[in-house]
This record gives structure tokens, C-alpha cells and sequence, in this order.
């Protein structure tokens, strides 16, 4: 019988640019969708933000 390979989902942080300086949006990492919306709502309230995986920010640390 073949073990099964089951992968968690890909989980994100949100960084938004505010006040001169990166700052987490959410402090556990979130999912794809979720991470969407937030950049979403940092968009709207006139600041930047970006994406990044949960893994590779793992490494960086």
C-alpha cells in the first residue's frame, strides 16, 4: 500500500507599507484568499502591500 503525500495548504503573510515601514497585517499566516482581502483593504486605504509565502519566510528567519 502507498503512503499518501498530503500537503497543508499554502499559507501567506500580508506586509503593507505604512508610515515608512513594513508592518505585518495579520500575525499568523493566511490563506490565499484571505491574504487577497487584505491586500485589498490596504489598497483602499491608500497604502501598499504585498504577498508572501509562509515558507519563505520561514527560511529568511
Amino acid at each position: 500500500m502507498k503512503k499518501r503525500n498530503f500537503r497543508s495548504p499554502p499559507l501567506f503573510y500580508v506586509a503593507q507599507w505604512k508610515n515608512g515601514k513594513w508592518i505585518l497585517m495579520a500575525n499568523e499566516p493566511v490563506l490565499r484568499p484571505a491574504a487577497v482581502r487584505l491586500v485589498a483593504s490596504a489598497w483602499k486605504d491608500g497604502n501598499l502591500a504585498r504577498i508572501k509565502a509562509a515558507d519563505s519566510v520561514k527560511k529568511a528567519a
